[in-house]
């Protein structure tokens, strides 16, 4: 009787476990320009993201971003010291809405979409215009419908996130918006001052992606969270 290859066969088991837990998801690259306000510098970096079921990992240029929908949480990594932050989608959500009490204005959260006839190719892409606004933001979304999805993507994953909820399934039912966003420019005023940021896409795909990119890293230590005692107290 003919033995087995043992090293085909590890191989080809190797292969199989590998197939079944990777998980399909999307790759981008995002430019990303950040306007400077209270005390912080403006700044621009490359942002790159994986986008899973159960998972977003967010790198830029000196830190990581990792959400854990499955768990409910959310780890901010340092990779240059080696540590993370672990916070809960509730303690982000309290955050945010610290945030935004900063721009109370009446009526805040109504945003108004107008679709315009201006055309125009960014990074190869065919888009055309939208204006959105409300009382403390406006934004101008550049889209495209020459990929073969649209906004469903963002609506899938950004659902999930703290202060993102209402807005995604805002633009997701709202039919002046349509096909993926390349170039979405924001102008809002933060205590009396215009600061402006943008966000445009340079590069996505759909890919396999492994399970140990949505994974704290082994030799990382966790410190705590500066702001997370404040929360608590205001609880």
């Amino acid at each position: 009787m003919k033995r087995p290859n043992t090293y085909l066969t590890v191989t080809a088991f190797l292969i199989f476990f590998s197939a079944a837990f990777a998980q399909k998801g999307y790759y981008l690259e995002q430019r990303i320009h950040s306007g400077g306000a209270m005390g912080h510098p403006a700044k621009d970096q490359i942002q790159k993201s994986w986008l899973s079921d159960e998972a977003i990992r967010m790198e830029g240029t000196n830190n990581i971003t990792i959400f854990r929908f499955d768990k409910n949480i959310v780890w901010l990594l340092q990779p240059g010291k080696k540590e993370y932050m672990e916070v809960t989608m509730e303690q982000m959500q309290a955050s945010a809405e610290m945030g935004m009490s900063m721009l109370k204005k009446k009526k805040e959260n109504e945003f108004t979409f107008k679709k315009t006839a201006e055309k125009k190719t960014i990074n190869n892409w065919k888009c055309y215009k939208v204006i959105s606004k409300s009382p403390t933001m406006t934004q101008t979304i550049w889209l495209t419908k020459d990929l073969p999805f649209g906004k469903e993507i963002y609506y899938k994953y950004f659902k999930h996130m703290p202060k993102m909820k209402e807005l995604a399934d805002l633009i997701y039912n709202n039919k002046e918006v349509e096909g993926f966003p390349v170039l979405t420019e924001i102008e809002m005023n933060v205590m009396g001052m215009q600061v402006k940021s943008s966000s445009e896409l340079l590069k996505i795909k759909e890919m396999e992606m492994k399970p140990s990119l949505f994974e704290l890293p082994g030799d990382y230590k966790k410190i705590s969270h500066p702001m997370m005692p404040m929360h608590q107290k205001m609880k």
